[in-house]
């Protein structure tokens, strides 16, 4: 769908969903507005390529906390 001339992307289900986080399929970019910070704050979770070390603690230590089943387990709470 384009809204205000820029094109935005709309996922209506959890195979959708699930196919776009395969994490050895799509690599997150860092780039515009995060690239800057970088420039400040280094490598972390936000701004480190996939690749980078940083980046992979970050990830592991969040996803415990922030992962699939921790998000669902949080949502008769929400």
């Amino acid at each position: 769908m384009t809204l205000g001339g820029r094109r935005t992307i709309f996922l209506s289900s959890h195979e959708y969903i699930n196919e776009i986080a395969d994490e050895k399929r799509f690599g997150k970019k860092v780039v515009g507005a995060l690239d800057q910070v970088r420039n400040g704050v280094k490598d972390g979770l936000f701004t480190g390529h996939n690749n980078e070390e940083a980046w992979g603690i970050a990830h592991r230590v969040l996803i415990p906390a922030f992962g699939p089943l921790s998000i669902r387990g949080m949502f008769d709470q929400m």
